[in-house]
């Protein structure tokens, strides 16, 4: 990579983050709000695109339930996700910074639009992706608003980039989060209010026949990064196919063929098909065999999709909902013997993956739907 470019890159991003600084800085002087007032109007800032595949879930499933009790609920959102993928996963430096600076701007013109807003809800921090040093920004926007909540996705927001995100949390009059264990943290410190992370049943095919015909078939989705705790279970998984015939199916942009050699798999990409994919599987998957501020801190998405279906799952246990209980709704397994031994219990017992199924599926509803935590999540929004 030619230096030049990767310096002028950089000097780009910093004059950038500083003209925007400066911008916000006027906006919040001449737009600020001189007393607080009800709140009819919300603003929703992303932080992922709007075609990455559960983008939309935690904050923008929500504007249809704000807009039927009369609330304005706007989503506003920057990039797309394979842009994201090219200019930083696959990019260099110079296309890194050029593409931090881009999402500066881009985010710039909807900030500018705040003052027609009574309250503003940030996913994880306003300017996507760019591992700033501060929250300036956000610092400035409780002077055009009447409220700032941030919500915390994740503990790897905060293990990621602590300093940006603690000067975020400070900069909110409330958080929102998803899992108990942020509720704990994070309340030492800022006040907080836990919205179970919710998930609309729309387009999910619900398990109703429990019984393997042929091969079983065991499952797992996400991303390539996520694939490391698949890679770390590929000894349990080759030790089950001595004992039990099944094929591994997991839904990836990424193929591991060549680290799945001895077990019979097949990998599906995301696709409009997604949902069907995801019927077919008889057991689903969701291991995390680290635990720390990430995987204590949120309920995976994988794991919350089979209790919404009603697919039989072997879990790690962090990740997962507070409320399920090893051997009534999940198998939850700690350490390789017992992903063995749980697996080849699913695969031989109907019994057990019809119990679980419907126990996973009544879990879901009581907790984890739009109509149980709007009421949750509009009184942490609209009230002052």
């Amino acid at each position: 990579m030619n230096h030049f470019t990767r310096k002028s890159a950089y000097v780009w991003l910093i004059i950038t983050e500083q003209t925007v600084n400066f911008i916000v800085l006027l906006y919040s002087i001449f737009f600020r709000k001189k007393k607080k007032r009800e709140v009819k109007k919300i603003a929703a800032f992303w932080y992922c695109p709007p075609d990455q595949i559960g983008s939309n879930i935690r904050m923008g499933e929500w504007k249809t339930h704000f807009e039927n009790d009369g609330f304005i609920f706007d989503n506003f959102y920057i990039n797309n996700f394979q842009e994201g993928i090219e200019k930083i996963s696959k990019g260099n430096y110079a296309h890194r910074y050029m593409y931090f600076a881009l999402c500066m701007w881009r985010r710039l013109a909807q900030i500018l639009k705040l003052h027609r807003y009574d309250v503003v809800w940030i996913g994880r921090s306003i300017i996507p992706f760019y591992p700033r040093k501060n929250a300036f920004i956000e610092s400035r926007l409780n002077r055009i608003v009447s409220k700032v909540v941030v919500d915390s996705t994740d503990g790897g927001d905060y293990l990621d980039n602590p300093e940006l995100m603690e000067s975020v949390f400070k900069s909110a009059d409330e958080l929102t989060v998803g899992y108990k264990y942020l509720k704990e943290e994070y309340g030492k410190r800022f006040k907080v209010t836990q919205v179970f992370w919710t998930i609309s049943k729309e387009n999910y095919i619900r398990k109703l026949d429990y019984k393997i015909e042929s091969i079983p078939i065991i499952g797992w989705m996400g991303s390539p990064g996520n694939f490391q705790f698949i890679l770390e279970l590929i000894p349990a998984l080759k030790e089950l196919s001595k004992h039990r015939k099944f094929k591994f199916k997991y839904i990836c942009r990424q193929k591991f063929n060549e680290e799945l050699k001895g077990i019979e798999n097949e990998n599906i990409s995301f696709g409009d098909d997604y949902y069907k994919q995801l019927a077919t599987f008889d057991i689903g998957i969701s291991p995390f065999h680290i635990q720390n501020l990430r995987t204590k801190g949120k309920i995976a998405m994988k794991h919350q999709e089979f209790l919404l279906m009603g697919t039989p799952q072997v879990c790690s246990p962090v990740a997962i909902s507070e409320f399920v209980k090893d051997g009534k709704d999940v198998s939850i397994a700690d350490g390789m013997e017992q992903w063995v031994d749980k697996l080849i219990e699913l695969i031989d017992d109907e019994n057990k993956r019809k119990c679980f199924g419907e126990n996973s599926i009544k879990l879901f509803n009581n907790y984890y739907t739009y109509k149980t935590q709007y009421e949750n999540l509009k009184k942490v929004l609209t009230k002052l």
